[in-house]
């Protein structure tokens, strides 16, 4: 199997390299390790809209690299699929951001997200306990050996500069991305991706890009020009994502030439203005469904082959939320939804910061066109004081791999910096 991993960097292959000529060490030193874990995100588990089950996913990493089923990890003869079970993962007693008394000997606080009118006011403990895993190859399994298509689509609607689609009025304190920080972290998502992968490029506002200039491409000079030109041009219009999908799927992805290349959507939005922009009748709705039930052609036969979908939501700030504008802030259930149903993930962030001040999200990123394990998780999401709306889960996952423990925090709290961090999990429950 050929290695879909970001390349390492020069150093560690050197260190890797000298190990490599001692003859007591070998093959096992230049072996992965297990040395942290991250849980970028969760979906409800299918068909389970009151979360009484929900899949979590879970990133195993040595250093930046995600262990992926067919590793071999130091110290171990097995792979990782072979040697991790559900029951290697468990959630800690009194996680951070917790008060023990509160959780009355559960796992997990969860609480309403404030996003959700008319909710009542809830935050109560509930139990949390891992029942399954396996791990979500994006494509497939069967296609984790093909080469990769990275399609990038780029909201570039005026809201990121915080101009007002009516009156054209500019107001910088309303903007989600004034300093291009998206830009910086793109340009260094595309450099790391691994030789092999083919990268599409599509912008899209009020004046939906020339697709003819997203053609998938190997060359990096040509994806980091078109990065460069959303950094030299201004952002405008509205936000027609849902066409921009659509368009993605029906003259990138399933376009003859492209058709043998393992497909990985990439969104990036702040879903501001006056709503979705995309023509009459193509909803996000509508184009999850397209993705979700994808099909491709296998020897004749045609086979069900869903394309993932990673939405990176960028929200706006607080000035935005009121009049004249009042774009609306918070998790956003459909992109949540075209996300999970996918196969993908969804990703929220809560300022544009985040994308040069988070070291989590780019190794996130990075890994997660790969796959991701998903671990299952019987909850207590689905009593009855839990009502329809938004909840965070605040948590502590350990896994305990090769003799090595490593645990993700998923709390609200400041780092050493005063950055606020929010890694709790975001769930909509119907």
């Amino acid at each position: 199997m050929r290695d879909r991993r970001p390349a390492r960097s020069l150093w560690g292959a050197a260190v890797l390299l000298l190990a490599g000529c001692d003859s007591t060490v070998g093959l096992d030193s230049q072996r992965l390790s297990f040395s942290r874990v991250l849980v970028p995100g969760a979906c409800k588990a299918p068909e389970n809209d009151n979360l009484t089950n929900v899949e979590m996913s879970v990133m195993l990493l040595d250093e930046d690299s995600a262990l992926l089923p067919d590793d071999r990890i130091s110290g171990e003869s097995g792979k990782v699929g072979d040697l991790l079970t559900y029951s290697d993962f468990r959630f800690v007693d009194n996680p951070a951001g917790t008060d023990p008394g509160e959780l009355m000997g559960k796992q997990g606080l969860a609480e309403n997200d404030g996003e959700t009118e008319g909710q009542e006011r809830v935050r109560l403990p509930v139990g949390l306990n891992p029942d399954a895993l396996k791990f979500l190859w994006s494509g497939g399994a069967e296609r984790k050996d093909d080469d990769r298509l990275i399609v990038l689509l780029m909201d570039q609607s005026g809201s990121l500069i915080g101009l007002d689609p009516i009156t054209g009025n500019v107001d910088t304190t309303r903007a989600s991305d004034l300093g291009d920080q998206r830009i910086v972290f793109f340009r260094d998502f595309i450099a790391e991706l691994p030789e092999g992968d083919y990268v599409s490029l599509l912008p899209f506002n009020r004046e939906f890009a020339d697709i003819n200039q997203a053609e998938p491409s190997r060359n990096r000079s040509v994806t980091e020009e078109a990065l460069n030109q959303l950094d030299i041009n201004q952002p405008e219009g509205g936000t027609p994502l849902a066409h921009a999908l659509d368009q993605a799927l029906t003259r990138i992805i399933d376009f003859a030439g492209n058709a043998d290349l393992n497909p990985v959507v990439v969104v990036f939005t702040d879903g501001t203005e006056t709503g979705d922009t995309s023509p009459e009748g193509v909803t996000i709705e509508s184009v999850t469904e397209k993705f979700a039930n994808h099909r491709r052609t296998v020897d004749g036969e045609s086979v069900p082959a869903p394309i993932p979908v990673i939405v990176v939501h960028l929200q706006v700030p607080p000035s935005a939320a009121v009049a004249p504008l009042s774009w609306p802030r918070g998790h956003n259930a459909k992109y949540a939804d075209l996300a999970c149903r996918t196969g993908g993930e969804y990703i929220f962030l809560r300022d544009a910061t985040e994308f040069t001040a988070n070291g989590d999200l780019p190794t996130i990123l990075r890994n997660r066109v790969v796959g991701t394990w998903r671990l299952n998780v019987q909850t207590g999401l689905g009593a009855g004081a839990f009502t329809p709306g938004g909840y965070l889960l605040t948590s502590e996952l350990s896994v305990t791999l090769g003799g090595n423990t490593a645990s993700a925090p998923m709390a609200l709290s400041r780092d050493v910096n005063a950055q606020t961090r929010d890694s709790r999990l975001w769930f909509y429950k119907k």
